[in-house]
């Protein structure tokens, strides 16, 4: 049989750290069964390689100077997207945006695309709902995320995935004490501000509650007030930087206040309860539609809630034993080698009928959305 040549379209990829797990995992899983996987991903960093071989994957990566940069780039190395058998793009840009002319030039070639997360913004413009939309009319197939997706950005999915982790190589006993760990970036929908309030409410309940903070500063402003927070309150929370091993750093502390699925499971993993919470209905159905939610993760609306929820397993710690057994199994199923079979069984989907009336007709609202979001800025 012969090898399969995909050429994957990633925002970010290896060493960058994040949901680029994701695509990496993905990428080295698919290599792994077979496929000849190249990556074209930004440069995003002057010390990274501009090519380089990663656990069997080829990663090249692109100076980005706007569209016209990536256009250049591909039509410089148009003969990889001829030598290719699929096109797989990570999120709506990389295929509708970056991979848009060569679409139409090379109509019949297969070309597939997974959705992954949200833009952080709620409510969700309109021209956001329609620019996912007609990325899923001229794709082959799709993945998506969670369930949420379908609901919130009426995709139809061919497959839903929620990432994979692994078994961390040591594992450790949770501390006794009152500790959580935040993995995230540092930005209003991360839910870190409501995180620390909840830790605000513990210490004006005598509750001495240890948070330590992981992961990149995206709004300074925020940042800044943050610590202006913790320092006026006396809280026992810090800032420690980035995480250089999730499932190291998870299993030093009791709970894990994570928000988002991909880290979720990294603590599920590790056998971590994890708290969870969400400030739009957008993020609860993010949070509460993954199978067997609320029977692996407490989740919360606001800040008191999540205080009185983790007050009670302080004072009841043989309750965590039954959600953190559910969450562990869960997760144990979530593997990479999962993830890629799924993005394999879409590779082997056979070509749909493209609806190019629906396709014009998309096409036209995204272009009259836009027109409205500029007239009204």
């Amino acid at each position: 049989m012969k090898t399969k040549n995909v050429l994957m379209l990633c925002n970010s990829y290896y060493p960058l750290l994040g949901g680029e797990k994701y695509y990496q995992k993905v990428a080295e899983k698919l290599a792994e069964i077979g496929y000849k996987v190249t990556v074209w991903t930004p440069r995003k960093d002057k010390s990274h390689d501009k090519a380089e071989r990663v656990n069997g994957v080829s990663i090249q990566r692109f100076e980005s100077r706007g569209l016209l940069g990536i256009w250049s780039f591909m039509a410089r190395n148009i003969g990889k997207i001829i030598s290719a058998d699929i096109i797989h793009g990570f999120d709506f840009n990389t295929i509708l945006f970056w991979y848009f002319p060569f679409r139409i030039i090379f109509w019949h070639k297969p070309v597939f695309v997974t959705f992954l997360g949200h833009e952080g913004i709620f409510p969700i413009p309109e021209k956001i709902i329609l620019t996912r939309k007609l990325t899923e009319l001229i794709t082959w197939g799709n993945i998506c995320g969670g369930h949420y997706i379908k609901k919130w950005y009426s995709t139809a999915p061919d497959y839903i995935v929620y990432g994979g982790c692994e078994k961390p190589k040591i594992e450790r006993p949770a501390p006794s004490e009152a500790s959580a760990v935040f993995i995230g970036r540092i930005q209003k929908d991360s839910g870190i501000s409501e995180y620390i309030k909840a830790v605000c409410i513990l210490n004006e309940r005598g509750v001495k509650m240890k948070m330590d903070i992981f992961g990149n500063i995206k709004d300074k402003q925020l940042y800044d007030d943050l610590q202006k927070i913790i320092l006026d309150k006396g809280l026992h929370v810090k800032y420690c930087g980035i995480a250089d091993n999730t499932e190291e750093t998870i299993q030093r502390y009791r709970y894990a206040f994570l928000s988002a699925c991909l880290a979720n499971l990294e603590a599920m993993i590790c056998k971590r309860l994890i708290f969870s919470i969400y400030s739009n209905p957008l993020k609860k159905d993010y949070l509460e539609m993954v199978p067997g939610a609320k029977e692996m993760t407490e989740i919360a609306g606001e800040p008191e809630m999540l205080a009185e929820k983790i007050i009670y397993h302080i004072d009841h710690p043989e309750t965590d034993n039954a959600m953190v057994k559910n969450a562990y199994e869960y997760a144990n199923a979530q593997t990479w080698e999962n993830a890629a079979r799924k993005h394999k069984l879409l590779f082997d989907k056979t070509k749909p009928q493209i609806k190019l009336v629906e396709v014009l007709k998309t096409s036209g609202k995204l272009m009259r959305a836009q027109i409205r979001d500029r007239i009204i800025k």
